[in-house]
């Protein structure tokens, strides 16, 4: 199903890919790989570690955590400033999220969404609240609620209070939109789905929701981990669940605990947590067509897998980025 390509060692994580080639940062250098010519060049020297790299307005942008850098194609600095981030992407193309300050009694920050093409904070959270962006709409999650928000004042729109479904110790994680259901979890107990014309909520399940993914073209939401599950995006409906523990655990020799495993049609392409198995399992028949094995490595549930068509790229233990293409 995919070709080994080759394998980029020792880059930092956040990488970028586009038109065949990959921006990195090895060591202290800004790199470019060809896929196609199968070779790196030295862009530029970097005195800093870049934990993300983003094409931004037909430059570079390279976020450390505490500052963000601009590069031209031909990776000239352009420009440098202060910035602590409040995560690590950049959102539609020019939006960040900034963290404004964090109060040592109740032990949380506040962040705040930027315009870096115009240079303005465009609005703040109360603190304890992350930032969401969805299909350009925001919203944001707490120990207690869950908002929806205006992108450009911030201004509330609706607010859904957690404790409808169960009272939560932690910040709520939200997995993602489709249409009119915004999907989120509660510890290890609840997933659930928010109606996001009313801010109602739509459903609840009881289930573990780390594992959690959206398709949709399907207008469903894939589990996998050492079983699968298939379940209605709009009603949170068990569609289809195979709960073999066995069949991944020993005769494939795949756990995965991850929640950035990669859909490609019918297939989620994922990896066992302990050693360099990849795998890809058919949701239909629910086997796995296609087993990889990379020696001496492992693929733990946080670190990158992307596919970027025909492209896939996971990035190991040892932090190499290992290039496959699919046939």
């Amino acid at each position: 199903m995919f070709k080994k390509l080759s394998v980029i060692n020792s880059i930092k994580r956040g990488f970028y890919y586009g038109n065949n080639k990959i921006i990195y940062q090895s060591q202290n250098l800004l790199k470019e790989f060809d896929i196609i010519g199968n070779f790196s060049k030295d862009c530029t020297r970097l005195d800093v570690r870049l934990s993300g790299i983003f094409c931004f307005d037909n430059l570079y942008l390279g976020l450390t955590g505490m500052e963000y850098l601009i590069f031209d194609r031909e990776y000239r600095l352009l420009e440098r400033a202060e910035f602590v981030t409040g995560n690590y992407n950049l959102y539609f193309g020019r939006y960040l999220v900034k963290s404004l300050g964090y109060d040592m009694v109740s032990l949380q920050s506040k962040l705040g969404l930027y315009d870096l093409k115009d240079k303005n904070l465009l609005w703040e959270t109360n603190y304890g609240e992350l930032i969401r962006l969805v299909d350009e709409s925001v919203y944001c999650s707490s120990f207690k609620e869950v908002t929806k928000r205006d992108l450009h004042t911030g201004k509330l729109q609706w607010v859904f209070n957690i404790e409808e479904i169960a009272p939560s110790d932690i910040i709520i994680p939200l997995i993602g939109v489709h249409k009119n259901i915004l999907v989120g979890g509660i510890g290890t107990n609840w997933l659930f789905g928010i109606d996001t014309n009313s801010g109602k909520l739509a459903w609840k399940r009881k289930t573990i929701p780390n594992f959690d993914k959206i398709d949709k073209k399907n207008e469903v939401l894939h589990t996998i981990s050492v079983g699968y599950v298939r379940s209605d995006i709009f009603t949170g409906k068990i569609l289809d669940m195979f709960d073999d523990s066995s069949y991944f655990e020993e005769e494939v020799g795949i756990e995965s605990h991850r929640n950035n495993y990669v859909q490609i049609g019918d297939y989620l392409i994922t990896t066992d947590w302990r050693k360099g198995r990849i795998g890809a399992f058919n949701t239909l028949t629910h086997r796995f067509d296609w087993i990889h094995d990379e020696p001496g490595v492992s693929f733990p549930g946080a670190t990158p897998i992307r596919y970027h068509d025909p492209y896939l790229f996971l990035m190991d233990n040892k932090n190499n980025l290992h290039i496959f293409k699919k046939e």
